[in-house]
């Protein structure tokens, strides 16, 4: 269920990334899920893109990059 949400998710960044419930709905799976090669995959694709939230965005990126935070979730 998670997989064709996270599919289907994607594509719909994809045709628009500066869909807001879009881009909402994606990154509270990508932490759900604890994604953080998904996020990072779709994030380092969409980079130089107009993203809806890129407040929220690069604040997951940073959480992720953080070395403080490797064994905490997304």
């Amino acid at each position: 269920e998670d997989d064709a949400a996270l599919e289907l998710l994607e594509g719909a960044l994809e045709a628009d990334p500066g869909s807001e419930p879009v881009c909402l709905e994606l990154l509270a799976l990508y932490k759900r899920r604890n994604s953080r090669a998904e996020f990072m995959r779709t994030y380092t694709a969409m980079l130089g893109r107009q993203l809806a939230r890129p407040d929220l965005w690069r604040a997951m990126a940073a959480r992720i990059n953080d070395k403080r935070h490797t064994d905490e979730r997304v």
